[in-house]
């Protein structure tokens, strides 16, 4: 099916280049000015592709947002972590912040995508009772439960008023996470209560990357495990043996999520379980990227036409800390069907820009497709 890729160009560099953006982020003004500048600046993707519209949108798609509107997300979630940390002493809760997320892995796509801080209350530790520490009577005793402290630090994060924090929103009804948003923020920031979680390595090591968390699943009223800084260091050191396809991949079909989604599909897969997936991908194909960037869009199309056409194998893939597998629900696997023939359509726009018109059939199978992509070749 044809696109309007026109369309789809206007949409990208308006999330890219921050059309949304409030210029009342705490900066000053030089700073800002500058931020601003480089964010609004022609980038070098609108150049390339040689008047072929699809080709220019794939690429764009690929590329980081960029340093200018990155520190642009890291300071806003500084900005509510200062006022959060004031407003959470007030009720002796002496709180710790770390962010999670897209941001952290250079995998953010939207000039509005929420930041995520984790928010964490260190009076209380759990421990795995197997570990090093555990077993040597490190830690002390508490009458307290996690659950009790998480529920307790859900209650205080909910009682700060948004005025706090300059903002013209705190919503609720989140079961993980409270979002602040709207006012003097330019983009949301979800608030994630969480506690540690010391893993038999972390009590080995003292790496803050081996050290778990719990948060609150406020609607279940229970404690989940989580390992964010584990995620995060595991899939930098594949995107990094990738030479940073993996990453590309990931913002290739988060946009293209976005495209569909505005277009009334759906794809409902988490940025997270996305990025779980091409965690998995053929690296080596990832990495042919760094010459022939289309190829990227052929790993990624082959991969998960690959884990659609082989459900029992593809629900047993985990996600990067191993805690869970990446498709755990019957939505997830419907999400990942519909991306998957989303960039089956886009691998074919794409190879025919690049095709010998003489002998390029749409009927050809993908591989062909994919071939065509693998030897294009797109000058700066």
């Amino acid at each position: 099916m044809s696109r309007d890729f026109n369309k789809h160009i206007a949409q990208l560099r308006k999330r890219r280049t921050g059309g949304n953006l409030s210029r009342t982020i705490t900066l000053d003004e030089a700073r800002l000015d500058s931020v601003m500048a480089k964010v609004a600046a022609l980038e070098a993707w609108e150049r390339r592709g040689a008047h072929k519209t699809a080709t220019s949108y794939v690429l764009g798609s690929m590329q980081e947002v960029g340093p200018a509107y990155t520190e642009i997300a890291k300071q806003t979630a500084r900005n509510v972590a200062v006022q959060l940390e004031s407003e959470l002493a007030k009720r002796q809760i002496k709180a710790v912040f770390h962010l999670q997320g897209s941001v952290p892995l250079n995998v953010h796509i939207r000039d509005v995508s929420d930041v995520d801080l984790l928010t964490i209350d260190p009076a209380i530790v759990m421990i795995s009772m197997t570990g090093v520490k555990a077993r040597s009577s490190h830690y002390p005793s508490t009458d307290r439960t996690g659950l009790e402290v998480l529920q307790e630090l859900r209650r205080a994060v909910e009682a700060v008023p948004a005025s706090a924090y300059r903002a013209g929103k705190v919503d609720l009804t989140g079961s993980k996470a409270v979002k602040i948003s709207g006012g003097s923020l330019p983009m949301p920031v979800d608030v994630v209560p969480a506690m540690w979680f010391d893993t038999d390595e972390y009590q080995r090591t003292n790496k803050t990357n081996d050290r778990g968390v719990y948060i609150l699943d406020k609607k279940a009223a229970e404690k989940v495990k989580n390992h964010p800084f584990l995620h995060i260091d595991r899939v930098i050191a594949r995107c990094d043996q990738a030479k940073g396809g993996l990453r590309k991949a990931v913002r290739l079909c988060k946009s293209v999520k976005a495209e569909a989604e505005s277009d009334g599909k759906s794809i409902p897969l988490p940025s997270f379980d996305i990025t779980s997936i091409f965690y998995h991908a053929d690296l080596k194909a990832l990495a042919v990227g760094q010459i022939f960037e289309l190829g990227i869009l052929a790993e990624a199309q082959r991969h998960v036409e690959a884990l659609t056409k082989n459900r029992a194998a593809t629900e047993k893939l985990l996600v990067p800390d191993g805690s869970r597998p990446i498709i755990n629900t019957a939505e997830k696997w419907t999400g990942l069907v519909n991306l998957s023939l989303e960039l089956d359509d886009l691998v074919r726009e794409i190879a025919q820009e690049h095709a010998d018109p003489r002998t390029w059939r749409s009927s050809a199978p993908l591989s062909e497709s994919r071939a065509i992509l693998n030897a294009a070749y797109i000058g700066e």
